[in-house]
């Protein structure tokens, strides 16, 4: 209690420092420039009560971590936040990640037996900085490939390096618990699955975004629908193939026809083709 009243009003004092609030904002993406931690702190809610839902996969993998004796803070294998994926804005992605990161380390080294006083420390310094320098990438307009190769993997590393360090100090009075080391192979290519959208009859328009953008929209007061304010939705170019995960909402509309609205569930590629095709029709 006392560690999340404590994260929160570090995020609560920079989002003064920051100036405007949240609420001031008129769309998704001025949220990201006039009030970064703010948004942050919604989204982290929002991976939060996912990464809840994942109850039993994230049980099951604590359980086979602790018959192996050994814990890797980057492994590849670890559950991830169910059903969130690929966000049309890259900045925003980048705060779900840090907010996944935070969450998933706080939690299985928590569920692992090591104490607060070990890993919280670290572990809020890191998501502080990510949030700073994710605020100033989005003052500057970055494209999403400067964005991509500005915020680099260099403070997860280090991350990942300080906590194996500092478990490794406690471990030497607590040789019971599990070690904690680090994956150095890689994770190789993602689950993504490489998604072309057509529509029946051809010539429709389908704009979608992920459910979790869209329920970050509705916590921001702004309207998921319209696209003007909640202002990542995506146009979904015929003989473009996406790459996509998780839910998504989505609106397909025809010349002379209702519009229409409803979701769609992309699974991973290991489970499926990483190639599909979905056809949409009114």
């Amino acid at each position: 209690m006392l560690a999340g009243t404590i994260r929160n009003l570090a995020l609560a004092v920079l989002a003064i420092a920051l100036g405007c609030s949240v609420a001031e904002a008129q769309t998704l993406t001025a949220s990201l420039q006039s009030d970064t931690a703010g948004l942050y702190a919604v989204i982290k809610e929002g991976v939060q009560t996912s990464y809840a839902n994942g109850v039993i996969k994230e049980e099951k993998y604590i359980k086979q971590v602790i018959k192996e004796k050994r814990y890797l803070v980057n492994a590849c294998d670890a559950p991830d936040v169910i059903g969130i994926g690929e966000s049309s804005s890259k900045i925003q992605e980048k705060l779900i990640l840090v907010a996944s990161t935070v969450i998933r380390l706080s939690d299985e080294l928590r569920k692992l037996g090591y104490p607060p006083e070990v890993w919280e420390t670290l572990i809020r310094d890191f998501e502080l900085h990510e949030i700073e320098s994710i605020r100033v990438a989005a003052t500057q307009h970055l494209t999403d490939e400067e964005v991509e190769s500005s915020l680099v993997v260099a403070s997860y590393e280090k991350l990942n390096k300080d906590l194996v360090a500092a478990s490794a100090r406690y471990r030497k009075s607590h040789p019971s618990l599990v070690r904690v080391g680090i994956d150095d192979g890689g994770c190789g290519v993602g689950e993504e699955v490489e998604v072309t959208i057509k529509t029946r009859p051809p010539g429709g328009s389908v704009y979608f975004i992920t459910s979790f953008d869209y329920k970050v929209c509705k916590a921001l007061n702004l309207d998921p629908d319209n696209r003007s304010s909640c202002n990542i939705w995506h146009e979904a170019v015929e003989g473009n193939p996406e790459h996509m995960l998780g839910d998504y909402e989505y609106v397909a509309t025809w010349e002379g026809r209702v519009p229409k609205r409803s979701r769609l569930t992309i699974n991973g590629s290991a489970n499926a083709n990483w190639r599909q095709t979905i056809t949409i029709t009114p």
